[in-house]
This record gives structure tokens, sequence and C-alpha cells, in this order.
């Protein structure tokens, strides 16, 4: 990878893109700027209104079930 780099600088050098290899990139004061001019409060969406849902539960009777139990015979 950074024999890529190189071989890259070298071929912005050779066109004259590039004034050298060590040059320092623009300071970042402007972006800073930038970001303090924009609002810190967040975006929020108003809240959505709740809806009410009314269920009608039907209770299943009180009457225990029948269960036959059938014995096999042991071995």
């Amino acid at each position: 990878m950074a024999r890529k780099i190189n071989s890259m600088k070298k071929a912005e050098e050779a066109r004259g893109r590039a004034a050298s290899g060590n040059c320092a990139s623009a300071s970042p004061t402007a972006a800073l700027y930038l970001a303090q001019l924009q609002p810190r409060v967040p975006k929020v969406p108003p809240p959505v209104p709740r809806q009410q849902i009314a269920i009608q539960i039907e209770e299943p009777p009180q009457v225990p079930r029948v269960v036959k139990i059938i014995h096999t015979d042991s071995i």
C-alpha cells in the first residue's frame, strides 16, 4: 500500500500538480467555523398521537376438562 502511495506522489510531482511530497494539508479552521454555525439542537419529529383500541376478552368456562387415562400392560 505504501509503495502505491509513493508511486502516486511521484507521478503527481512529475506532472507538476504537487509542490512537494511533505506538504501539509489546509488547516481545518474553515470546517470548524462552519460546524460552529450549525445549531446543536437535533431535529426531532413531532410525537405521533396514540390510538386506543378496545378489546373484549371472552373468558373460557371454568369447567375442568375430563381426562381419560389408559394404562398399558407392564413389560
